[in-house]
């Protein structure tokens, strides 16, 4: 290959500049650390964002699952109604008297599982099936699935055993 004069290669079109490599220099380095700096703070709020995300999604508090829990729902057979003091009702809360005379008991989430205890017209279940334990799949506002089968919607209070 034989070179030509405009194919030659020119020294002083590629001459090394100090000075201006060296303003570029600090310029350059203020940019990397600046976007280095920018992609932390980026990685950092979508950290915060996904775990705000699954906590939210699907890993309520206890604390939370007990404020949604507290209502009046419909089963396919029953409405219950889930107070804020602990206690549950087969149907409306009828406190007065010396025993209640429905089905009720004593409720609580624990570790993301519904936890209950029955009383039957005055008798306790013996020890063994003293407290049920049910895992909770879903609660929201309007539905609660729990034990994998058991599934109620949320109702007013005011609608607890009207007919169906």
């Amino acid at each position: 290959m034989e070179l030509t004069a405009s194919s030659r290669y020119t020294p002083s079109l590629h001459q090394f500049n100090p000075s201006a490599i060296g303003d570029a220099r600090p310029r350059s380095r203020q940019l990397i650390l600046f976007s280095l700096g920018n992609m932390r703070a980026v990685a950092v709020l979508l950290a915060a964002l996904t775990v705000a995300a699954s906590v939210r999604g699907g890993e309520q508090s206890d604390r939370e699952l007990s404020r949604l829990m507290v209502g009046a729902w419909r089963s396919p057979r029953h409405d219950y109604v889930y107070l804020a003091d602990g206690t549950w009702w087969m149907g409306k809360p009828d406190p007065n008297g010396p025993e209640p005379r429905v089905t009720h008991g004593r409720w609580r989430i624990e570790n993301h599982m519904l936890v209950t205890s029955t009383t039957y017209l005055g008798g306790e279940l013996p020890p063994p099936w003293k407290e049920e334990r049910y895992p909770i799949q879903k609660l929201t506002r309007t539905e609660i699935v729990y034990g994998g089968v058991y599934r109620l919607t949320r109702i007013g209070l005011e609608h607890v055993d009207e007919e169906r």
